[in-house]
């Protein structure tokens, strides 16, 4: 059966709910969240996961392994798959659990099951500057791959995360939130 997300405040975590029903995780400056993996039949090796989102300045990036957002670029598309070339700002689960963010605006955290998801840095998309995943395209390199992705913002040391992203609901996993120096 298909379980939801969940997502828990640990660890001395200020929270309340604010007018709007978000989250709302306190003062400090720095979000710690730490990703479970669920599933109970695939190990954290081969669970993928992404982070893009705008920067403070509004620059699309991607986190990188020392928890720090890059700006997208084109030249980062280096994957081979089938003739084509993707970026890959994709980390095992079982390498990397803990991430940290001081800010992230329109983010997504983008789940996949045994690959990376193929996804491609454009210079001539506006609007997205990326091409994600999408089963409706019969051409998409992704639709064999099981795939779920979490939207989040983390802004002025407020968590909005929306877990089941309007339509997606399918590979169960834990995130539990924690701003870091708050006791």
């Amino acid at each position: 059966s298909i379980l939801p997300c969940i997502l828990m405040c640990i660890a001395g975590c200020k929270s309340n709910n604010d007018e709007t029903g978000n989250l709302n995780l306190g003062y400090a400056d720095s979000l710690q969240i730490t990703i479970s993996n669920k599933t109970g039949m695939y190990p954290d090796d081969s669970i993928y996961f992404s982070i893009m989102g705008n920067d403070i300045n509004r620059n699309l990036c991607w986190l990188d392994s020392n928890n720090k957002l890059v700006p997208v670029n084109t030249k980062d598309n280096t994957m081979p798959v089938a003739g084509e070339y993707y970026c890959n700002y994709f980390h095992q689960l079982s390498k990397m659990k803990v991430i940290k963010l001081a800010y992230l605006d329109g983010g997504r955290i983008r789940y996949s099951i045994g690959k990376p998801l193929r996804m491609k840095i454009t210079a001539n998309n506006p609007n997205a500057k990326f091409t994600d995943a999408d089963w409706n395209n019969s051409n998409d390199p992704n639709r064999t791959i099981i795939y779920d992705k979490t939207e989040i913002t983390y802004i002025n040391s407020n968590l909005y995360i929306n877990t089941s992203a309007v339509d997606f609901f399918g590979i169960p996993m834990e995130l539990s939130a924690l701003i870091n120096g708050d006791s």
